[in-house]
């Protein structure tokens, strides 16, 4: 059972189990989502990928991503992104002593020597990351 309250940010909803929400339009969406990501990234010195990565694992609740991180990290990371923190920067250790990607996981192209690497390990030619 959904009741409707009014509110002057959009319509205010209450499910019956007491959980709330607005609704809002889609740039507004957008916004906040920039918002939240680029706090993260100020508050925890992450890059915006992985700050997506973690809101989008705990339904966009920055207080909960901080809480997290500061108690430990490397725990925020596995449950994220299902990532081995140490496998990761062995990934990026080969990687850069190697100088190339063997391929490209998004377009496949052979042999790539300019690409993006990110934090967690995954690399890809420059042209897909953009």
């Amino acid at each position: 059972m959904i009741e409707r309250f009014p509110s002057s940010t959009g319509d205010q909803l209450t499910l019956r189990r007491g959980f709330s929400y607005t609704l809002m339009q889609e740039d507004d969406i957008t916004r906040k989502q920039i918002t939240l990501i680029k706090l993260l990234c100020g508050t925890l010195d992450i890059s915006p990928a992985i700050a997506k990565g973690f809101l989008l694992k705990n339904q966009w609740n920055s207080d909960k991503v901080i809480t997290a991180f500061l108690d430990n990290s490397e725990r925020l990371y596995k449950k994220s992104f299902n990532l081995n923190l140490d496998e990761a920067a062995k990934s990026l250790k080969e990687l850069k002593e190697r100088g190339k990607l063997d391929y490209c996981p998004a377009c496949y192209e052979d042999e790539v020597t300019d690409y993006v690497s990110m934090e967690c390990g995954h690399a890809l030619c420059r042209l897909c990351f953009t």
